[in-house]
């Protein structure tokens, strides 16, 4: 309840999260264009969002087997992206 904490994790994007126990809610990339991304495991009821597509698939691990029929893409897959992401900067320790 409440508003969400924000932590800038890198110069590009900030992350909210519950202020009272750390929990992981939400991810944006600080453009206007940008959407926020929800934490499913932070939703109340989560089968009333289903995944209908998935980013980051280069972090996906070879033995876990999670939405395997979702639509998916690499983190900075257009080479917009790409020159996007060049310029991160992490603040994550």
């Amino acid at each position: 309840r409440g508003e969400p904490a924000v932590f800038a994790s890198s110069n590009l994007a900030k992350r909210g999260y519950c202020r009272d126990c750390g929990t992981p809610l939400s991810f944006a990339y600080n453009l206007p264009s940008a959407r926020t991304y929800v934490t499913i495991g932070s939703l109340d009821d989560p089968q009333s969002a289903p995944i209908t597509y998935q980013v980051g698939a280069e972090s996906r691990w070879s033995w876990v087997r999670f939405c395997e029929d979702v639509p998916s893409e690499a983190t900075g897959a257009s080479a917009e992206g790409a020159a996007f992401l060049a310029e991160l900067q992490s603040r994550q320790a």
